[in-house]
């Protein structure tokens, strides 16, 4: 696909400095079973063969080796890599944090790569596998606009079958984004969907559209975070547990009228790792040795 000339060119950024507690390790790195690449690598493909030549991987520095040796040698050459730590000690100037190990969230891992993202960006996480539709359509929309855009799935095509999920629930009206809303431990019951919202349970329409956490930025993003970033530490008292989520923010965005955000539905299927038993259903899915799903 060829970037309109007006613009600069489009970068993905992954989002892969997690800790992976709930997998019980680096989920980033591990390979889908039968392919010997991780999940991410076949993101990157689609992305690569759509157009985008600059990849920028934000990481924690406990797998910065793992990911120059193991992942960065499959690339493709012609393929401009960065590699971005979230550190918890890097934030906005006059901001006061507690040392801590955990990471300060993904809002917070999207700032990290302000240096290295010159211009619009498409997000995605590790861990979660978006199809080759949902990277065309934001590629499309960062070529002819300016706004931001997310792709959403339907709730029930985001379910593990290996345990619970949290989501979150998106209220679109005339294909823009409202409000999203955390829904946790979301389950399949008694031929339905429930799931905790605000400490209720509650029924969940099948349909319902959910963010995965694939988006498209302009670089105005990064101001955005920036002054989230001040405002987040202003506030926060406890330090131990919070986290600067990237969602909360693009919300905020759109309730002080600063941003709007599009949201795109595709016809591809979410797939992600979220338990160690999901490696072995996805390696039914994808071609062994290949770049891509297993049509």
């Amino acid at each position: 696909m060829a970037h309109c000339n007006s613009k600069p060119p489009v970068s993905l950024v992954i989002l892969a400095a997690g800790l992976g507690r709930r997998f019980g390790g680096d989920k980033q790195l591990v390979s889908v079973a039968g392919t010997g690449k991780p999940l991410m690598y076949f993101s990157v493909m689609d992305a690569y063969r759509l157009g985008v030549r600059q990849l920028v991987l934000v990481i924690n520095h406990l797998i910065e080796q793992a990911i120059l040796k193991q992942f960065v040698p499959l690339l493709p050459h012609d393929l401009k890599v960065s590699l971005v730590q979230q550190q918890v000690d890097d934030l906005p100037e006059g901001c006061e944090a507690y040392s801590r190990q955990k990471p300060w969230g993904t809002g917070h891992a999207l700032w990290s790569a302000r240096d290295a993202v010159p211009a619009g960006c498409i997000v995605i996480n590790a861990d979660d596998y978006y199809g080759p539709d949902a990277m065309t359509q934001l590629l499309l929309h960062l070529k002819h606009n300016d706004g931001w855009a997310l792709v959403s799935y339907p709730l029930k095509s985001t379910l593990s079958d290996s345990g619970e999920v949290n989501r979150g629930l998106c209220q679109v009206t005339n294909g823009s984004l409202v409000t999203i809303r955390e829904c946790l431990s979301i389950k399949l019951e008694n031929g339905g969907i429930c799931g905790e919202i605000d400490g209720k349970s509650v029924n969940l329409e099948p349909k319902a559209p959910v963010s995965m956490n694939i988006w498209a930025f302009g670089s105005d993003i990064f101001d955005c975070l920036n002054h989230g970033l001040i405002e987040f530490f202003s506030v926060a008292r406890d330090q131990s547990q919070v986290e600067f989520y990237l969602p909360a923010q693009v919300m905020v965005s759109i309730k002080e009228g600063r941003s709007q955000v599009r949201v795109y539905s595709t016809k591809d299927k979410w797939q992600g790792i979220t338990y160690p038993e999901d490696l072995e259903r996805l390696g039914k899915i994808f071609r062994p040795g290949g770049d891509g799903l297993d049509e």
